[in-house]
């Protein structure tokens, strides 16, 4: 997901063939990095008061708040969805994450 300017100057929501999901299991059903590395990766979920906490340490409490929110939306499923922009744009559909990793890293 990201948002780009697009050919026309505007502003494009831009998100692959699928949504993003707190807790998905990535060396899975995921994003399929474990598996391409060869890596078990998973999500650990914690409070977000001990992340803001834990965060506010190093940087000021306001900055430190953002990613908490940021998680906050994503388990609120507000991520959780997909464009046509990357097909609109391009031409073609967007990729998945699996098939650009298997296909860029290399053991």
């Amino acid at each position: 997901m990201a948002h780009q300017v697009g050919p026309d100057g505007a502003e494009q929501d831009v998100r692959g063939p699928r949504g993003v999901r707190r807790g998905r299991r990535l060396a899975g059903a995921g994003d399929g990095v474990g598996e391409v590395t060869g890596r078990e990766v998973l999500h650990e979920s914690l409070e977000p008061g001990d992340v803001e906490r834990a965060l506010a340490a190093a940087m000021p409490v306001e900055v430190a708040r953002m990613p908490v929110r940021l998680d906050g939306l994503i388990v609120s499923g507000a991520e959780d969805r997909v464009t046509d922009t990357v097909e609109r744009i391009t031409g073609r559909p967007p990729g998945d994450l699996r098939a650009v990793l298997r296909r860029d890293l290399r053991p």
